[in-house]
């Protein structure tokens, strides 16, 4: 009687407060592999887009600008090179066609 019943969320969702009854979904950019009551982990800045409610870390996509397979594998476009779409994916040529 009297006992405040602890809440264990699952991956992928998060309490915004200490004593919060519901558990809502990581925001997109963040994801949480455990259950518990820990804070959802931002996407590091290069591969910082994932799904809202993700639970790995895989799920966390190189930017636009950034080539790779995601997560820690992203890297710079090279100058001359581009990308500009969020996922995986290589950079590629601004070089426009020659029309000589």
């Amino acid at each position: 009687l009297g006992a405040e019943r602890t809440i264990a969320c699952a991956p992928g969702s998060s309490k915004l407060f200490a004593g919060a009854q519901n558990c809502p979904l990581c925001r997109a950019g963040s994801y949480k592999p455990t259950w518990g009551t820990g804070n959802c982990t931002l996407c590091p800045e290069i591969a910082s887009y994932s799904p809202r409610g993700s639970h790995m870390f895989e799920n966390c996509t190189c930017n636009r600008g950034y080539g790779g397979e995601n997560r820690s594998a992203c890297y710079p476009c090279p100058p001359g090179t581009y990308k500009n779409f969020t996922g995986p994916g290589v950079c590629s040529s601004c070089l426009g066609v020659d029309t000589n």
